[in-house]
């Protein structure tokens, strides 16, 4: 996740979002996330390299980083740190924080931060000068909760070592709203798969009643890649969740790859 914050003058913004576009002092922030699931059954998964489905948590938590792989620690030749990116409270608002955490192999090591919801993680440190074929992880490596709990992010390793959260899904902070430009789908051609992206207002009301589920898009069945890039941009208020998710035809092998942009248009608050 970019983490600098452009205002409108720094940043070309896309000429289709640029109604939301105030004075030179507007702060706004490109995410480009992508996100995939190797395995989709024929019952819904959400697009995420550990596939199945992704609980979303009501309370706070701290998570832990864990390697499948004990060269995956400080002096070895894999992932020695990691950067977890998302939200916390400060008060009743959810704002953008991070944290490096430190890996220990096979043994779970514990972050500081109470989160509330995890965007991204990738790899910060190595003990390998990475290449294609030199890679900056030894195993696949989980920030999950603690005490071997919800799998938030997975660095996969499958055979090239992808170094960061494969995770189709992002929660917007209080202080910004979201304008969705684009959406690349990338399935396996042999086998059509469904997808479909849904939000969930008002993420940091944490007791009942919530808010409900609803689908913003409902994709057909594709087999080859598709992309749609609404002529007005998809807009999500502040503390939304955003996810996508899929239903294969065939098996436990289909596969899907997510890409999207979401602008990110910041306020005081």
């Amino acid at each position: 996740m970019n983490d600098r914050r452009l205002t409108s003058f720094q940043l070309n913004v896309p000429p289709q979002i640029d109604f939301i576009k105030t004075d030179k002092t507007d702060k706004f922030k490109i995410i480009h996330k992508f996100g995939a699931n190797f395995a989709i059954g024929t019952s819904i998964e959400d697009i995420q390299s550990n596939g199945g489905i992704y609980n979303w948590p009501t309370l706070p938590f701290k998570v832990e980083v864990v390697s499948t792989d004990a060269d995956d620690t400080a002096g070895g030749n894999g992932a020695r740190s990691v950067i977890v990116e998302g939200l916390k409270f400060d008060g009743a608002n959810l704002i953008e924080d991070s944290e490096e955490i430190a890996t220990n192999g096979l043994i779970p090591v514990l972050g500081l931060i109470d989160w509330f919801r995890i965007n991204r993680a990738f790899i910060e440190k190595s003990g390998v000068y990475a290449s294609t074929t030199s890679l900056s992880q030894q195993g696949t490596i989980n920030v999950q909760t603690e005490g071997a709990g919800e799998i938030h992010a997975q660095l996969a390793l499958d055979t090239i070592g992808f170094g960061q959260s494969l995770i189709a899904r992002f929660s917007l902070p209080s202080n910004a709203f979201g304008y969705l430009q684009l959406i690349s789908a990338f399935p396996d051609s042999a086998k059509p798969v469904r997808y479909f992206l849904f939000q969930r207002k008002n993420s940091n009301i944490t007791s009942a009643p919530f808010t409900a589920k609803r689908i913003v898009i409902n994709f057909p069945p594709i087999t080859e890649p598709a992309t749609l890039s609404p002529q007005n941009p998809v807009e999500f208020t502040p503390n939304t969740d955003i996810w996508f998710s899929g239903i294969g035809s065939t098996g436990s092998t289909n596969e899907l790859g997510i890409d999207f942009e979401l602008t990110l248009k910041f306020f005081d608050l």
